[in-house]
């Protein structure tokens, strides 16, 4: 039963992983037809990577661990 729950779980973290990584992309998606990005959204556009490559590690973690 344990085991269960925590596949559950594991399941439940990995989708919220996904719905995150693409929700990262859909708003860097929002950036790449601007011509010019001030330093403000520059600095947005890193941070967004960033949070992408950590969600996309995460589900790797996740993957391999089930």
């Amino acid at each position: 039963m344990r085991r269960q729950a925590r596949v559950i779980d594991t399941t439940a973290k990995l989708e919220a992983l996904r719905r995150r990584h693409a929700e990262f992309e859909e708003r860097l998606r929002a950036f790449e037809n601007r011509i010019y990005l001030t330093e403000q959204e520059s600095t947005e556009v890193r941070r967004l990577k960033r949070l992408k490559l950590f969600a996309k590690d995460e589900m790797r973690r996740f993957d391999t661990a089930s």
